[in-house]
């Protein structure tokens, strides 16, 4: 897909929804948002979108209850949990990668 017809399909009003971006017909995970200096969303008609949506939501509220539960002298727990949030966001970049070279 050209980047013509990517910005096409972002134009169009009827892509976007009032929780973000929502296009079956373009393969971006990523894009920017309606007013581009406020950063980018997810498009939300990918699978992979509400899945990082999920991790972004669900990594803080399991450190918090876990710190609550162990408490904040659990060193190594918390070690643990900030690599495992490392790896997984690694791990959905290369997902992000993979898909975006494949378009």
């Amino acid at each position: 897909m050209e980047i013509k017809e990517k910005d096409k399909l972002w134009n169009d009003r009827n892509n976007w929804k009032p929780y973000g971006y929502y296009c079956k017909n373009d393969a971006r995970i990523i894009v920017p948002k309606k007013d581009k200096s406020l950063g980018f969303t997810f498009n939300f008609a990918h699978k992979i979108s509400w899945f990082l949506v999920l991790l972004i939501v669900l990594i803080p509220m399991i450190a918090i209850g876990s710190i609550a539960v162990f408490g904040i002298s659990s060193r190594i727990f918390q070690y643990v949990l900030i690599f495992s949030g490392f790896a997984i966001i690694v791990f959905i970049l290369l997902i992000i990668g993979k898909k975006q070279k494949n378009q």
